[in-house]
């Protein structure tokens, strides 16, 4: 089983946009323009599962935390929290017969954390972010 495992380390920089907040009892939000960003550091376990074929699926899970930023002066908000990050992946690796150190993959990964929470002038600010992500990748092995 070991030997079917890849294991890496990641490190991302994600930015999401917002349009608005919307109070946490629903009702009118307040129209804003701000983005909120995370640096996130990730521990990943991957599975390549076999076929005998030049086509493997792979599944995987990763743990980690993301240092998240929230900015806006509209409301009194400049604020950072770091909260719990995970994430889930499949995908398919094609290697060729001409280059068999080689994989190219196509995969999908869905990437979440624990709610963060922001402090400004106006109050408290909660966020949730999660997002979906299509990728195309190549492998080399030494």
């Amino acid at each position: 089983f070991i030997d079917m495992m890849r294991f890496e380390l990641e490190y991302t920089y994600r930015e999401s946009g917002l349009d608005s907040l919307a109070p946490a009892g629903g009702g009118a939000g307040t129209t804003v323009a701000d983005d909120l960003s995370a640096n996130v550091f990730m521990a990943n376990a991957l599975v390549d599962i076999p076929t005998g074929t030049m086509v493997t699926p792979y599944v995987g899970g990763g743990l980690g935390v993301a240092d998240m930023e929230l900015n806006i002066p509209t409301l009194g908000v400049n604020d950072n929290d770091t909260v719990f990050a995970y994430q889930v992946m499949l995908g398919l690796g094609y290697t060729p017969a001409s280059i068999p150190r080689t994989t190219f993959s196509l995969g999908y990964r869905y990437f979440g954390t624990s709610d963060p929470e922001f402090a400004g002038t106006g109050g408290q600010v909660e966020h949730q972010f999660d997002s979906h992500i299509v990728e195309a990748g190549a492998r080399f092995a030494f």
